[in-house]
């Protein structure tokens, strides 16, 4: 019997990636059991961790909305014991995937939001960018060229 549950986050596909890889990655270090079961970038992800009597198996798909991405997680558990462990245990598993979506879902938006910051201070940057190039530009204007008189108004040099 599989559980599933879903969020939807104010970000875009490959931010909701993003935060699904680094919220898994512990799990992935090499050396944990889980391994990596399907990969397409900025839709899906899966993850599997087998032993001898049970198997774990979590499978994310990423849909683009309107307004956001939605994260669907599918939780299948297997094994001789797998049927029992989700009979008897229902509601943690529903709880440990809200509470794994949750964290993917602020992990999500704090990428989007540094994006966001990112992007602004870059914007600000280039803005001023602009105001130094527009006070260059005036003072070569206010600069006399060889043989010209300074601007209408201006003292003579030396003098």
């Amino acid at each position: 019997m599989p559980f599933r549950r879903s969020i939807a986050c104010d970000v875009d596909p490959p931010t909701m990636y993003d935060a699904l890889r680094e919220t898994v990655a512990p799990s992935l270090d090499g050396s944990g059991p889980f391994e990596i079961t399907a990969e397409r970038e900025d839709e899906e992800f899966g993850i599997a961790y087998r032993s001898m009597l049970s198997s774990s198996r979590y499978h994310f798909y990423i849909q683009e909305l309107e307004e956001g991405t939605q994260l669907e997680a599918t939780l299948r558990l297997g094994g001789v014991i797998g049927p029992l462990h989700s009979f008897l245990r229902f509601w943690s598993h529903n709880r440990h995937l809200d509470k794994l979506l949750g964290g993917i879902g602020k992990r999500a938006e704090e990428i989007a939001a540094l994006d966001r910051l990112a992007e602004s201070g870059a914007a600000a940057e280039s803005e001023s960018d602009e105001g130094e190039q527009e006070a260059r530009e005036l003072a070569d204007d206010l600069t006399p060229d060889d043989g010209e008189d300074g601007p209408a108004g201006a003292p003579e040099p030396g003098g």
